[in-house]
């Protein structure tokens, strides 16, 4: 008969108090008997801060004073046990690497120190997991194999010098990476999404910033002095450079307008621009680990124009002149021949979007890119519904904020000017847009186009003037607003103004409730009117039938 098979269990490692003490788990091997390790026991010094692994040990007592520690902490940066096995494994041996250069070093165990210098290394028998133990007779045995394999690996190196010649070269630091690289991996980072006109304008910013910086330059060596540099010689730059000097760099051009006494530079708000988005860059970097610091932050031009007078409304004069030019008295055509006088009175795009701007405080974009679904009855009410949704027209709206999405009434004189026919016309024309010649530009938006040939009609119908553009007719729209006392909360509904950088910002209040009937908001826009503006040759009865 057989002697019986018994199974004999081996801890990884002792105790962490007390390294030497016997663990529990060690048994005695008899013959006949097979020896494997435990699973029920962590290895010394393991640990969970959170989900991730840590080990930890004490530091031994004669170098406890010159390590100024008792216990040394790592992360083993791994939420995974087996993964925390092995690094803990890899970290021990780390450290006992560290104590003995420490002992060698100070010499607080000279004997031990000598010899692990002079002294060849024991002979150790390897010892496998599964190994029967000798002397089945003898007391049991406790073995820590981690302690015992990174003691063995530790003797083993310390026995085999490696030769100089054969010495692996220690690896060269990486090189630091350029403005122009830090750029482009901006550009590609993942985590940013971009429209297509923000990636148009950063080519077009970081292009003449990383040309004054220069493109080699490694972005370790950006320093505060660089950064004043580059906000200098933005200061002394002249509009349209680029333009009027195409063959000259940004340095050169600044070089030679000095010399030619001529001190107009970039505005200070389009300063302050250009080094906005250069710290937004190294902030980046910073994050990114390429740099330790952010040597363009806070660096800016004092603006001393006030914020309001940024943009002006138009005068009186201004709006007279805007609608009773050759395009809404009678012109040649409404495309090359709108400045010239004639018998047409086109009415597209060209006729009634100025009318819409002055008459709803509706942005450019938000008017040239409304689809003709946008044109709804709601509660008996005509009304524009700015929206970046499409029910069954165009999907390439945009708007500039969440609170630009809004229900605004057709003023009355909109509709005195046949604007509901025109809505009819377009839709027996099946046309998804409402103004179908209006088309977008390469950066998407409907505005760039039109917002070009409305700085060339202002300047031919005489009305061009200093902090005045399309935009003008909004600030027209909320001083009209202000005269007729309309209540600020409906003024803030009808513009969009809620939580816009243009007015007085949002309230909490404003996320309660469904908003104002369209029925309210058309008693409330009926009231903007322009006394000293005459549009009677605008109405229905006036024009030719």
């Amino acid at each position: 008969m057989s002697d019986p098979v018994c199974d004999t269990a081996l801890s990884h490692t002792a105790s962490a108090e007390s390294p030497s003490s016997p663990p529990k788990s060690a048994v005695s091997a008899r013959p006949g008997c097979r020896t494997f390790l435990s699973p029920k026991r962590r290895p010394t010094g393991l640990w969970l801060r959170g989900a991730v692994w840590q080990f930890r040990t004490r530091v031994p007592a004669n170098l406890q004073a010159v390590l100024g520690r008792t216990h040394i902490n790592r992360s083993l940066r791994t939420s995974r046990y087996p993964d925390a096995i092995r690094a803990a494994r890899r970290i021990a041996f780390e450290i006992e690497q560290e104590f003995d250069a420490v002992r060698g070093g100070t010499g607080s165990d000279p004997t031990h120190a000598a010899c692990d210098r002079a002294c060849p290394p024991p002979s150790v028998p390897s010892v496998a997991a599964d190994a029967v133990l000798p002397d089945p007779t003898g007391p049991a045995i406790h073995i820590d194999l981690d302690l015992l394999a990174s003691r063995i690996a530790e003797k083993l190196q310390a026995a085999q010098p490696v030769a100089a010649e054969t010495a692996v070269p220690a690896a060269e630091p990486a090189k630091a990476k350029t403005i122009q690289q830090v750029y482009d991996a901006y550009m590609a980072d993942p985590g940013v999404i971009r429209s297509g006109k923000t990636v148009l304008a950063y080519e077009t910013v970081f292009g003449l910033l990383i040309e004054i910086i220069g493109q080699d330059t490694p972005v370790s060596d950006i320093g505060r002095e660089t950064c004043r540099e580059v906000m200098d010689t933005l200061r002394s730059l002249p509009p349209n450079s680029t333009k009027r000097y195409p063959n000259l760099t940004a340095r050169e051009i600044v070089q030679k307008t000095r010399n030619a006494g001529k001190a107009s530079g970039l505005s200070p708000a389009t300063v302050n621009g250009y080094m906005t988005k250069l710290s937004a860059l190294l902030t980046w970097a910073v994050n990114e680990g390429f740099i330790d610091r952010n040597p363009a932050k806070g660096l800016g031009v004092v603006d001393t124009t006030n914020r309001k007078d940024k943009r002006q409304p138009f005068t009186p004069k201004q709006l007279q002149a805007i609608f009773t030019a050759p395009l809404y008295t009678g012109c040649q055509d409404d495309d090359y021949g709108y400045a010239k006088p004639g018998e047409a009175r086109p009415r597209r795009g060209r006729f009634w979007v100025p009318l819409i701007g002055l008459f709803s405080g509706m942005r450019l974009n938000e008017i040239c890119q409304m689809n003709t679904e946008d044109i709804r009855v709601i509660d008996g009410t005509l009304c524009f519904v700015v929206t970046a949704e499409a029910i069954k027209g165009t999907d390439d709206k945009r708007l500039k904020t969440g609170s630009s999405e809004r229900v605004i009434p057709v003023h009355p004189t909109l509709l005195a000017a046949g604007f509901e026919e025109y809505v009819s016309e377009q839709r027996r024309k099946r046309n998804a847009k409402l103004f179908p010649e209006l088309l977008p530009a390469k950066t998407g938006y409907y505005s760039d186009v039109f917002s070009k040939w409305f700085r060339r009609f202002l300047q031919k119908a005489g009305a061009s003037a200093g902090r005045t553009c399309f935009h003008s007719f909004r600030h027209n729209f909320r001083d009209a607003l202000r005269e007729a006392r309309v209540d600020r909360e409906l003024a803030l509904a009808l513009g969009g103004w809620a939580g816009d950088n243009g007015d007085m910002g949002s309230e909490s209040a404003e996320f309660y409730g469904r908003g104002f009937r369209a029925s309210t908001l058309l008693t409330a826009i009926s009231k903007v009117q322009y006394p000293e503006l005459d549009l009677g040759h605008l109405m229905i009865a006036s024009s030719p039938a």
